[in-house]
């Protein structure tokens, strides 16, 4: 097979290229700055945390009597290109995958947000809240024990190396306990789901007590 008298062209390249963007936005550091990386591995006890929220990873927008949220409203309007959570990473159906991956990526703290629209999908009808939402944000909310998470609290500051576990409030709890004194709180005699209410109301019935 004769070989080709002229290879073909390459394509252009871009202008500006992607080390050229890179170099502009790094050359300006200080040596300071630079040094702040973490060029080498990590220690074999360092804690990796990550985050996420429940309108961009959950979907299920609607199921099991979930209510809409204000996204939910928000993004069906339409936005540009009809972008919406309704799916998204679909992880209110993919709960057993995700802890997997965390487990594989040696994840420590995981913290994930709560959809109050799915717990009280309409504060009116509140004998009407489908069991079942209720029931997957109670796993969700007691998965990382079983798969050997441990649970973090943001209220209060615990001293692990003390077997006391002596506490002391953060200062969100105390901007909590000058809320709940001057503001109040609804009666949890109210609400018929009493098992995340019931926890939710100890923590600020004992953050309440240290005004």
């Amino acid at each position: 097979m004769p070989l080709p008298r002229r290879l073909p062209a390459l394509p252009p390249s871009e202008v500006p290229s992607k080390s050229k963007v890179v170099w502009e936005t790094f050359s300006h550091q200080s040596s300071f700055q630079r040094q702040s990386y973490h060029y080498g591995t990590f220690p074999e006890d360092f804690s990796w945390g990550v985050s996420s929220s429940a309108y961009q990873i959950e979907g299920g927008w609607n199921a099991d009597g979930k209510g809409p949220s204000v996204w939910d409203t928000y993004t069906q309007t339409p936005v540009g290109n009809s972008d919406n959570g309704d799916i998204a990473c679909d992880s209110y159906n993919k709960v057993d995958e995700d802890v997997e991956v965390l487990k594989k990526l040696k994840v420590s703290h995981y913290r994930f947000s709560v959809s109050w629209p799915r717990v009280l999908p309409d504060a009116r009808l509140l004998d009407g809240v489908d069991l079942k939402a209720y029931t997957a944000w109670s796993l969700m909310d007691n998965f990382e024990w079983a798969a050997g998470f441990a649970e973090q609290f943001g209220l209060f500051f615990v001293n692990r190396s003390d077997p006391n576990l002596p506490r002391s409030p953060k200062n969100s709890a105390l901007r909590y306990a000058s809320i709940i004194k001057c503001n109040g709180f609804p009666d949890p005699g109210h609400l018929t789901f009493c098992g995340l209410w019931r926890l939710i109301w100890d923590i600020l019935e004992h953050v309440s007590r240290l005004c």
